[in-house]
């Protein structure tokens, strides 16, 4: 799927990784870090896997029609950066990101905005725009993402 040029960002979540068997990890110019399968699961070996992925072909921010508040809902999603490390984008910045979405959800300050299928022939039977609002899709999809893997050890979340 990374051909697809109608992603606008995608969410994941990440857990840290433990193998099965031992595992050789090697970084560019440095010896080989051996992680072997009797570590205790508290051991941070810095590997993750990722367990979660949804693509976003819509622009969450497009019925955010004033500039301070796009940027503010824009600002706390560069928290999740995917550059940024994995205890730096735990679910408790999720949960910020939330609720600063319900805050300007419940103040009105998200509209519907028309949506067309990426590609679609709008002469063909079906392809009409549809409103969505992009944002409050999101926010319910996050939530559910949050009560899927609260409580469990390890997990981060990246946004690119």
């Amino acid at each position: 799927m990374p051909d697809d040029t109608n992603i606008q960002r995608t969410f994941s979540i990440w857990r840290e990784f433990h193998p099965s068997r031992p595992l050789a990890h090697r970084l560019a110019g440095e010896a080989p870090v051996i992680f072997h399968t009797d570590s205790a699961p508290e051991e941070d070996s810095g590997l993750y896997e990722e367990i979660y992925r949804w693509h976003l072909r819509e622009d969450i921010l497009a019925g955010i029609t004033e500039e301070g508040v796009r940027s503010e809902v824009d600002d706390v999603l560069k928290r999740l950066d995917a550059a940024k490390p994995p205890s730096a984008r735990q679910l408790d910045v999720l949960r910020d990101f939330i609720n600063l979405a319900r805050t300007r959800l419940n103040e009105g300050a998200v509209d519907p905005v028309l949506w067309n299928e990426p590609n679609a022939d709008p002469r063909e039977e079906g392809t009409d725009a549809v409103e969505v609002n992009s944002l409050l899709s999101l926010t319910l999809h996050l939530e559910w993402i949050v009560a899927c893997f609260e409580g469990r050890p390890g997990i981060s979340v990246s946004v690119r």
